[in-house]
């Protein structure tokens, strides 16, 4: 929460606008999924979370892969991928 202080301190956003308030908001977001990443790489590879995680994204690769994969390479969608 000091590095959220510091950092808004320092750009000089208020909250009180509405960009001024999406800027912090989206700051605060940052902040956040980088201490998450840290986290998470400061857990070692036999970690319950990591093995949780990359069984997760293998899961989810192998569930979306094929449908992706025949989505991109499609007659139908390489043609409309053009501009006209």
């Amino acid at each position: 929460m000091v590095a959220f202080y510091i950092l808004t301190t320092l750009l000089g956003y208020r909250a009180t606008s509405r960009a001024g308030a999406n800027k912090v908001r989206l700051i605060t977001l940052l902040i956040c999924h980088v201490q998450t990443a840290v986290y998470l790489a400061s857990l070692p590879d036999d970690h319950p979370l990591q093995i949780a995680l990359r069984t997760y994204a293998l899961a989810l690769s192998f569930a979306l892969g094929p449908a992706l994969l025949s989505s991109l390479t499609s007659p139908k969608a390489l043609q409309d991928s053009h501009l006209r």
